[in-house]
């Protein structure tokens, strides 16, 4: 069964035991897409500079978060700290791909 809010998707979809769509058609409705997305898109070999290396930046980032969890919740992020690391992680990649979604469409001036 195609799914009725994408109907050109590349694959089949099963709808849940309510058999109503996993995703409202008053929340996002296909025509209203992004066109300029193309996950297919080949992008040219990065081009050497004289920027600082963005790993040097992600470690340093890293470290900022760090002192901020710590002064947050006074100890630094453990193991076995009875915290679901799994949850915890998933809800972060949820906000990632909505804040993703959101640089798309205003690069893209939609």
């Amino acid at each position: 069964m195609i799914h009725p809010s994408f109907p050109n998707a590349p694959h089949a979809w099963t709808p849940p035991l309510s058999e109503k769509p996993f995703y409202p058609d008053y929340l996002v409705a296909p025509q209203q897409a992004s066109p300029k997305i193309d996950p297919n898109q080949l992008q040219p070999p990065p081009k050497p500079n004289n920027n600082t290396p963005v790993w040097h930046l992600v470690i340093n980032d890293m470290l900022k978060r760090d002192a901020v969890g710590r002064a947050k919740y006074g100890v630094p992020l453990q193991a076995h700290n009875g915290r679901d690391a799994l949850q915890d992680a998933y809800e972060e990649v949820l906000d990632l791909a909505v804040y993703l979604r959101q640089a798309i469409e205003e690069r893209n001036g939609f």
